[in-house]
Parts: C-alpha cells; structure tokens; sequence
C-alpha cells in the first residue's frame, strides 16, 4: 500500500516505480534489490500526477503471502547468481589477460637474456682470439730474436774461423819463409 491523496495516483506511481527499477537493473550490472518487494499482482495506468521522490515512502503489507515471498527471492537469487557468473567471467578473463602478461614477460626476459649470453660468447671469443694473436706475435719475436741471435753467433764463429785460419795461414807462411 502507498500513502498518497488518491488510489488512482498510487497505482499510477508503483506502476512507474517498477518499470523504472526495471530499467535500472538491467543498465546496472551490479545487482540492486528492488524497490517494491513482493511485487504487485494487479496495476492499472490512471491518469494524475505523483511526485516520485526521496522524500515518497512506500508501504509493504506485513502478512505477505508465502508464495509471493518465495517466488520474489528465487527471482533475487537468481539475478545475484547471474551477477556473479558475470563477475566470475570477468575475473576468469582478467586472470587469462594476466597470464598472457606473464607469459610475454617471461619470453621477452627469456630473449633478453639469451641476448646478453650470446653477447658474453662474443665477447670471451674476441677476447680469446685476441690472446691468441697476442700469443702468436710474442712468439714470431720471440722466434726472429732467436734466429737473429743464431746468425749473430754463427757470424762470429765464422769469423773466428777465419781469423784463426789467417793467423795459421801467416804462421805457416812465417815458417816457410824462415
């Protein structure tokens, strides 16, 4: 029952006060409650006016008929179940968005790092190829010093030689003309 000044304005006013819950539950996806419980067996549109306000209050009978009560909270159930299949759909869709950001981290730091590996190999074989050059030059001065040194004393020993075999020429010389 609603209080108002005439019966045919309240009939007038629930009828637009459902069709207007009814309009917002189904804009709305989060579940609301609705505003007249249970809902009204007959309603005839009148003509007149109702302010539909925060200041309008409604009455609810206290001796609502079981049926009534039982088939307007199975309705109420159901919506809630559907919000939360909405909501558990979106939840399974956010995590599933979520993993795939994972993933493609995972992947990308995966790249990342191989990058870095490949780089590191690049890197201690110049360094290893350097040594080895390095090595190779130390050796090549190494080798031509010593072959410089081996003609250096074959040099002179050839010159001893010859020096010795001058001095035995000229003494024999010497000899012979004494």
């Amino acid at each position: 029952m609603v209080l108002i000044k005439t019966k045919k304005t309240g009939l007038f006013a629930l009828l637009v006060l459902l069709t207007f819950n009814q309009l917002m539950a189904q804009e709305n996806s989060v579940y609301d409650p609705p505003l007249v419980f249970p809902k009204p067996q007959e309603m005839k549109l009148s003509t007149g006016s109702f302010s539909l306000d925060a200041n309008t209050q409604i009455l609810i009978p206290l001796n609502a008929s079981k049926s009534d009560v039982t088939k307007e909270t199975r309705a109420m159930t159901a919506k809630k179940k559907k919000v939360v299949k909405r909501k558990t759909a979106k939840r399974k869709v956010a995590k599933r968005k979520t993993a795939k950001r994972k993933v493609a981290k995972r992947k990308t730091a995966k790249k990342k790092t191989a990058k870095k590996k490949t780089a590191k190999r690049k890197t201690a074989k110049r360094k290893t190829a350097k040594k080895k050059t390095a090595k190779r030059k130390t050796a090549k001065k190494k080798t031509a010093k010593r072959k410089t040194a081996k003609r250096k004393t074959a040099k002179k020993k050839t010159a001893k030689r010859k020096t010795a075999k001058r001095k035995t020429a000229k003494r024999k010389t010497a000899k012979k003309r004494r």
